[in-house]
């Protein structure tokens, strides 16, 4: 069985946010400090200093303010020790782009299968600075369906971590959580993706929970997720924030999801999940290829799309230049303002198409959900800036019991994208969205909820 190996990722991370003077006891993997730590960055990935000589160790669990469990960068377990001074707690990254250049040091390598290790990134945001991750990435560690990478932010505060780094806000935009920002010039570049390099590398890599925004300065192409290759693999993408600014010229690129096989690269037999997730353009501009989802010459490839909100695209909700090769399962989805309707998909072969919601005249694919009503009537807020939008299903809403069942699949999308595992239904059938309509008092994501206004720029 592989060994889970955490890494915490900050912006602007203090130096160090002990509590107290501590001192720490190790034994058997587990770390008692003298005075609980109870700062709000404390969690799995958070790294200590202790000791005269420095050692380094990380933390993988918590079991309580006082106790807390580790493990080495390699993951091997730290030496026992007693009563040490601890120096210093912090995070090791500030970046998910700096993460990534710089894990390998820590674990030994970047082959996850032969270093028999599972890489968890794991994403914080200070409480009172609320800086941004700008970053662009492309994963290329050597992985497989058991040594996976995983980017998170933690919500577990039994297990994980003192405070829920997690955005509970239905699908709205939070800025005092973790984010990764994008303002870069590169074309056809993503805030995340996966690149084949070398040839054949396959690639596990799952993205949860994390808020991603791209604000290009140019009229160049951009992607949120970006899978450039990699055969035999598979990427899950659940319960995210995504954001693109649209712009301003035609002919520009700007997807969720981009899928290519270039330069000898090849996607044969790979497979992405991508459930409960809110994703939003800032406006409806009328240029082309705003699109969800583009598959450009990948040939053999699985796309699984469940349970999103897609708010502002333009042309096709799925773009596949490579008809009869690639197989679509598209259920329980909301296309809202996308200006050309559901039969305007191109190329698409194999095709499971089922109650997802549109709100066009046009005459859609059969198991298509038309829907006449307002945004007002559809979720429980939606005016004003669609970033602030509220995209909880409003009572009396086409949107409520109307979706198909979508019980023990993987990654489980029996939530929604504020909730754990098990939420719906919660009435006589699955809502079409990212969230799920709890009545009458919505008590579940009422728990940590932050209502506020999101500042217009960064």
């Amino acid at each position: 069985m592989a060994t889970d190996v955490y890494f915490g990722i900050c912006p602007n991370v203090p130096a160090d946010f002990k509590t107290g003077s501590p001192t720490i006891t190790i034994s058997g993997g587990v770390a008692t400090f003298s005075t609980a730590q109870t700062d709000d960055l404390m969690g799995i990935g958070a790294v200590i200093d202790y000791d005269v000589d420095n050692k380094i160790t990380y933390i993988s669990g918590k079991n309580s303010t006082l106790e807390w469990t580790v493990i080495n960068g390699d993951g091997t377990t730290p030496s026992n020790v007693t009563t040490v001074t601890v120096n210093s707690i912090s995070h090791p990254f500030t970046s998910l782009s700096t993460a990534n250049s710089g894990v390998s040091s820590l674990m030994g390598g970047t082959d996850l299968v032969s270093l028999n290790l599972q890489l968890n990134l794991v994403g914080y945001c200070r409480q009172d600075t609320y800086n941004s991750d700008y970053s662009n990435v492309y994963f290329s560690f050597k992985s497989d369906s058991t040594h996976r990478i995983k980017v998170y932010t933690p919500y577990n505060t039994s297990t994980q971590c003192n405070f829920n780094h997690r955005v509970i806000n239905h699908g709205i935009w939070d800025d005092t959580k973790y984010r990764i920002i994008s303002g870069a010039t590169i074309n056809e570049g993503p805030i995340i993706g996966i690149r084949e390099d070398p040839l054949g590398l396959s690639v596990y890599l799952d993205i949860e929970a994390v808020q991603m925004y791209w604000v290009p300065s140019l009229n160049i192409n951009c992607h949120l997720i970006h899978i450039d290759g990699c055969p035999n693999s598979t990427v899950n993408v659940t319960k995210c924030i995504g954001r693109i600014l649209a712009p301003t010229q035609s002919h520009i690129r700007r997807t969720f999801v981009y899928i290519r096989a270039q330069s000898g690269r090849a996607i044969t037999d790979s497979v992405y999940n991508i459930y409960n997730n809110v994703v939003t353009m800032s406006t409806n501009a009328g240029a082309y290829y705003l699109t969800p989802f583009r598959f450009a010459n990948p040939g053999l490839a699985n796309l699984n799309s469940y349970e999103n909100t897609f708010i502002n695209f333009y042309t096709p909700a799925i773009s596949d230049n490579t008809p009869n090769d690639n197989i679509w399962d598209v259920r329980n989805n909301v296309f809202l303002y996308t200006s050309i309707g559901p039969n305007s998909y191109v190329g698409l072969g194999g095709l499971t198409w089922n109650n997802n919601i549109w709100r066009e005249t046009d005459t859609g694919k059969s198991g298509d959900i038309q829907t006449s009503q307002t945004d007002a009537q559809l979720f429980t807020s939606a005016t004003g800036n669609v970033w602030i939008w509220d995209f909880l299903p409003k009572e009396g809403s086409d949107l409520i019991d109307v979706g198909d069942r979508l019980a023990d699949l993987t990654p489980d999308v029996s939530g929604d994208i504020d909730n754990s595992p098990g939420l719906r239904p919660w009435g006589v059938g699955w809502d079409v969205g990212a969230l799920e309509n709890q009545t009458p008092s919505d008590n579940l994501v009422l728990i940590n909820r932050r209502r506020h206004t999101v500042s217009s720029g960064f």
